[in-house]
């Protein structure tokens, strides 16, 4: 069973992801970590050196590799995983692709008291971050609503997660 996580940054796929393959006791991936170890550097600077078409074309490539080279695992995706049709594709090829659908309020203000380095957020105000989160939110969120299952981190639990997993498979 192949599980990917999307979502929008801020979302909490990461910390979920581990979670689920914990409970499913299934191997954990972070598709960024496995971007960042094949090209030996951060995610910020592959952003800074190649631009973002460049880090894309990265991840479509790592998370077909991925998806072949491993039987069974929960991955946690990029928020911009979607900006290719043919990663939805791939998605849903391989496996189930679950949008993690946390509220925009909570992601702005996760987003707003991070420290994390996010390359899309680098150098903005929190006024000019929060107008820019949502902008991307509206444009992503179509993209998102196309998963397979939704699930609700503020109203569901992961025991409800797996439960609609286990259905839809």
């Amino acid at each position: 069973m192949k599980i990917y996580l999307t979502g929008f940054m801020g979302a909490g796929k990461s910390t979920l992801a581990k979670k689920l393959a914990a409970k499913l006791n299934l191997p954990y991936i972070d598709l960024d970590n496995e971007i960042e170890r094949f090209c030996g550097k951060s995610i910020a600077r592959i952003f800074a050196d190649d631009g973002e078409k460049a880090f894309r074309k990265i991840e479509s490539r790592q998370l077909v590799h991925a998806s072949k080279k491993n039987d069974a695992f929960v991955m946690a995706c990029g928020g911009g995983i979607l900006e290719s049709e043919q990663n939805l594709f791939t998605l849903q090829e391989y496996g189930v692709l679950v949008f993690v659908d946390t509220s925009i309020d909570i992601i702005k203000k996760r987003l707003t008291e991070d420290n994390e380095e996010r390359p899309l957020l680098k150098n903005m105000n929190n006024k000019d971050r929060r107008s820019f989160i949502y902008g991307l939110y509206e444009n992503r969120i179509a993209r998102y609503n196309k998963a397979d299952i939704k699930f609700c981190p503020e109203l569901e639990s992961t025991r409800q997660l797996i439960s609609k997993i286990n259905s839809y498979l």
